[in-house]
């Protein structure tokens, strides 16, 4: 069973039910590619390598249930159209999605929008905006007040946001109709090792990942994952094992906000191969020291180091 740490959803509703609630509500949400309705794979203008966006967000609705407040961490989409040289990966629009038929793979109207058009944080104004200083992506925060909404307001999509019927979504130059989304609720999984997912293939929340440039089905990624046919020290091997299981608990909701700079770190140097792994790159040389470094990272998150509540 997957260990998880996690508000009790029916507790949720209690809570919004009741007319006087005592405690604020936080919710959760883990944006990927995959998440998309369909898929979404990233490529610059040229059709070259882009690495994978991803980010998490964090939501508070008061106690009041009068206003909720957010933030999303987000990598590798631009947020001033300078971090990076392609104009594929540039933020055209970020919104909060809704209706009681939305479901984590099922698309709903945009009821509130926060970055570009429509643009409803407005009565009054809370949107933060603060890219990267290095690196592409940044991290925007707002409130979504009683009044505000696009055609809608907050009292009437609080059921949708409550029982997981609503998504945060962010638009690029590249995908119009959204290259990032994440399911918003209150369950936070906890991360699991390498040993986990080799072992347990029908808890795989998707098919197929993308390491590096290239894209991986599930039968190839398990072969990867120890033991492995390949022989011998390989760095390509060591850095994408700790890879797979990250990726693999970030698609199964786990927070890895502590890693972000380590898995776009994993994606760029495993890009630097025209071909998919192993590739035989010894520990020692120096591209080999930088992924098990890397790795090492990777391997703290997987084991649950970085997440409260989370070592065995």
């Amino acid at each position: 069973m997957l260990r998880t740490r996690t508000a009790v959803a029916a507790a949720l509703l209690v809570l919004f039910a009741s007319i006087n609630s005592f405690a604020e509500t936080k919710l959760f949400a883990v944006l990927l590619n995959s998440h998309e309705n369909p898929a979404t794979h990233p490529t610059t203008t040229t059709a070259g390598f882009r690495p994978e966006s991803f980010g998490f967000a964090t939501f508070t609705i008061n106690d009041a249930n009068t206003a909720m407040t957010f933030s999303a961490t987000i990598f590798n989409i631009d947020f001033t159209g300078t971090q990076s040289a392609d104009i594929n990966d540039n933020l055209t629009a970020a919104h909060v999605h809704a209706s009681p038929t939305v479901t984590p793979t099922t698309n709903g109207s945009v009821v509130w929008g926060f970055f570009g058009a429509p643009f409803n944080d407005n009565n009054p104004n809370d949107v933060v905006n603060t890219p990267f200083a290095t690196g592409v992506g940044g991290t925007i925060r707002g409130k979504w007040d009683l009044p505000e909404g696009n055609n809608t307001n907050l009292t009437a999509q609080l059921p949708n946001i409550l029982s997981g019927h609503a998504y945060i979504n962010f638009h690029t130059r590249q995908f119009g109709g959204g290259e990032i989304r994440g399911n918003i609720g209150p369950i936070i999984n906890c991360p699991l090792g390498q040993g986990f997912w080799k072992n347990h293939s029908e808890d795989w929340p998707v098919t197929s990942l993308v390491l590096g440039s290239q894209t991986y089905t599930r039968d190839e990624l398990l072969d990867l994952l120890p033991p492995t046919k390949s022989k011998g020290a390989d760095a390509t091997l060591i850095l994408a094992r700790q890879l797979i299981a990250a990726k693999l608990s970030m698609n199964n909701n786990s927070d890895a906000t502590a890693v972000a700079s380590s898995i776009v770190q994993a994606d760029i140097l495993l890009a630097s191969f025209p071909t998919k792994i192993p590739r035989g790159v010894a520990p020692s040389s120096t591209i080999g020291q930088q992924m098990t470094s890397v790795s090492e990272l990777l391997d703290s998150f997987n084991q649950g180091e970085f997440s409260p509540g989370c070592t065995p």
